[in-house]
């Protein structure tokens, strides 16, 4: 997974995710192993919820300090937290994961304490399946990971069979994890490519392109809990 290489790269070291249980348990592990602080998590409303909703959960975010937020679903329930955040004045940096391809119905806006940059999968983890298939254009996370264990638990006995056995026998072809790496200009409503992520690796099409998100409007919770065991309080004077 390229996303804690980003994370890291962006020099986010406590972050909050706004995402589907399942796929948040796994973030806090993988980014607990890179040492990055997972301060709180929580659902991202899916399909169109009241305000209130939104405003308990932004409002949320907003009184722990840190601005750093991981937004993964649906690239239409993005857009929606997304405008929420504009209509409640917060200053936020935001970094969407959508699954279904780049969020084409992002909301603008004439804030400035708001960044967004997206991070946008260029490959498959199935691509026979994705090629023959019609009706998609963009692969959800978890078709791989469903195929992988069906496959383990009915062939080898073993639902966490490693992922080159379960291609090797699906006849799977393993193509580089790569992903494209986008930054939304909130005036203008687009996106422009600004960096790539292969095989776990950030290259930055410009050095400015990575320190704008990362340094502006920095804040940190130096007494805070996270919850995926990384220790980040220390003794200050």
């Amino acid at each position: 997974m390229a996303y804690p290489g980003l994370v890291t790269s962006l020099g986010w070291s406590q972050v909050i995710l706004v995402t589907q249980e399942r796929f948040s348990e796994q973030l806090k592990v993988i980014m607990a192993g890179h040492g990055i602080c997972v301060l709180a998590s929580t659902e991202l409303p899916r399909g169109r919820k009241d305000k209130d909703v939104y405003t308990a959960l932004l409002s949320g975010i907003s009184e722990t300090g840190v601005t750093r937020v991981i937004v993964s679903g649906a690239g239409a329930d993005i857009a929606r937290l997304v405008r929420n955040v504009y209509e409640l004045n917060l200053n936020m940096s935001i970094l969407a994961l959508p699954w279904d391809g780049s969020v084409t119905d992002m909301p603008g806006s004439d804030m400035r304490g708001v960044e967004i940059m997206q991070m946008v999968q260029t490959f498959y983890n199935m691509p026979e399946f994705m090629r023959d298939n019609k009706q998609w254009s963009a692969e959800h996370p978890s078709t791989w990971q469903v195929s992988r264990a069906l496959y383990g638990f009915m062939e080898v006995g073993e639902v966490n069979v490693d992922e080159d056995t379960a291609k090797k026998g699906l006849r799977l072809t393993s193509e580089i994890p790569k992903f494209r790496l986008e930054k939304f200009d909130l005036r203008l409503t687009t996106w422009s490519t600004v960096g790539v992520c292969e095989d776990g690796t950030v290259t930055w099409t410009s050095a400015s392109e990575r320190s704008e998100i990362s340094d502006k409007g920095a804040m940190e919770c130096y007494e805070c809990q996270c919850i995926n065991h990384v220790m980040t309080s220390v003794v200050k004077w």
